[in-house]
């Protein structure tokens, strides 16, 4: 699993891209609060990460569509 890789490996690379896929996960499964909690992981934590502005959109969308919290 994605966690697992985090625990075997905790110095990785990969702690941002791992959130990202994450929240893309519990979309799929329509958690949509789980995302929006993983998404804002990411973007607190990895502010310069190459997948935060994909992360602030995501967040963005789902906070509209989904939550009914339009920014």
């Amino acid at each position: 699993t994605l966690d697992s890789i985090n625990i075997v490996f905790s110095n990785n690379q990969l702690k941002d891209e791992i959130l990202y896929k994450k929240a893309t996960i519990a979309i799929k499964h329509k958690n949509y609060n789980l995302a929006l909690s993983q998404l804002d992981s990411l973007i607190s934590s990895f502010p310069l990460s190459s997948v935060c502005d994909d992360a602030l959109m995501l967040a963005a969308k789902l906070e509209n569509n989904h939550l009914h919290n339009p920014l």
